[in-house]
C-alpha cells in the first residue's frame, strides 16, 4: 500500500514493534530521503532480553518543507549467533511526501 502525505508535516518518525530481541541484538533505525540521503540514522546495542520492545526515532522538519518525493523507513537487526555467525533481519517501509 503506497501512503501520500503532505511534504509539510512537521516531523517524520519510524517505529516498530519487535519481539523476542535478545542481549547484545545490534539495532539500527534509519530513515533515507527521495535522493538516497540518509535524513536520520540511530543505532543501539540492547542490553537485555525482552519478549516485546518498541523502538522509534524522529526528525522535526526545522521550519522547511520536507523534500517532494519517497521516503524509505528500515529496522535492522543483527544477531550474533555463536562465534562466526551473525543473522541479519530487516523491515521496511515507504511513504511518499507531496506538494
Amino acid at each position: 500500500r503506497n501512503l501520500a502525505i503532505s511534504r509539510a508535516v512537521p516531523a517524520l518518525f519510524l517505529w516498530a514493534e519487535i519481539f523476542w530481541v535478545q542481549t547484545n541484538d545490534k539495532v539500527r533505525l534509519r530513515i533515507i530521503g527521495p535522493s538516497g540521503e540518509i535524513v536520520i540514522d540511530h543505532h543501539k546495542v540492547l542490553k537485555k532480553r525482552q519478549a516485546r520492545r518498541m523502538v522509534f526515532l524522529g526528525r522535526e522538519s526545522r521550519g522547511q518543507p520536507w523534500p517532494v518525493g519517497r521516503y524509505q523507513g528500515e529496522v535492522l537487526i543483527e544477531r550474533r549467533e555463536g562465534s562466526d555467525r551473525i543473522n541479519r533481519y530487516r523491515a521496511q517501509s515507504y511513504i511518499e511526501l507531496k506538494n
